[in-house]
């Protein structure tokens, strides 16, 4: 369980972001004249390139891991407040109001007793302003309980955790390149550096906009993919505590996890 823990972590939460991120460095570096012959030399050995890839991209994505999915998801808030109008965007994780009080706890189903379940457990049904808490020790808890007593929900809550750690690593990979690709571009219109071709600025041109596009796309679904990441934790905890029903029949509650459709 250790090793497929860390394979999906650092896999999709740290190697990916950063060969991502390495990309939009080499493209940038490239993109200004700094290093451009070293780079090419390097990418035309395959081993090398693999090797360089590797390891760099490992480093770039764990420097990436040190920002913590908080910093994307208070971007996200903002947006979904100024954007879209939404005042539930103001809860913290682990959205205790937003998912449990608001939504979950309304409905007269098993998802209703987990929401009784978590606000008795971590205390937070004594606690009125839900929002204004950002307590994530009762939440780390629970994943070390199931983590001791379930390979099958454990591995399910990995694979949220690298989703949300990828789509972080991705968001911040992006402003970066996005930020290059913009400098490359004035540099270029402004005649501080040559322009090769018309091709070049048109290449910069496409990938700030697809940039923007990924930001945008993620800007608008981190938040419902978080939720999804903090309801299986809770679903996992409540049928490791309780346990009432089967992994079978589990799958049937964490399919019904999709909180976009409450929204």
């Amino acid at each position: 369980m250790e090793f497929t823990r860390l394979g999906i972590i650092d896999l999709f939460g740290i190697l990916t972001p950063g060969v991502f991120l390495l990309g939009n460095i080499i493209l940038i570096l490239y993109g200004i004249g700094i290093f451009a012959e070293l780079l090419m030399g390097i990418l035309r050995d395959p081993f090398l390139a693999i090797v360089v890839i590797f390891f760099v991209g490992y480093l770039l994505g764990s420097i990436l891991r040190l920002f913590p999915p908080k910093r994307v998801d208070s971007l996200v808030s903002l947006y979904l407040l100024k954007i879209k109008k939404y005042r539930w965007a103001k809860d913290n994780f682990p959205y205790y109001r937003t998912l449990l009080v608001e939504r979950y706890k309304s409905y007269n189903n098993v998802l209703s007793k987990v929401a009784d379940f978590i606000l008795e457990e971590s205390g937070m049904e004594k606690i009125k302003d839900y929002s204004q808490k950002e307590d994530k020790s009762f939440f780390n808890y629970c994943k070390l309980l199931i983590r001791e007593n379930s390979s099958p929900l454990s591995a399910e809550i990995y694979r949220m955790e690298a989703l949300v750690r990828l789509l972080s690593g991705v968001f911040l990979s992006s402003c970066i390149g996005l930020c290059g690709f913009v400098v490359v571009l004035i540099l270029n219109f402004t005649s501080f550096i040559a322009t090769p071709t018309d091709e070049f600025i048109y290449t910069y041109l496409i990938l700030s906009v697809l940039y923007l596009t990924i930001l945008l796309a993620i800007l608008k679904r981190f938040r419902f993919i978080r939720f999804t990441e903090v309801m299986t934790v809770w679903v996992s905890f409540y049928l490791v505590r309780k346990e009432k029903l089967t992994w079978q029949a589990s799958r049937k509650a964490l399919n019904r996890l999709n909180p976009k459709r409450y929204y």
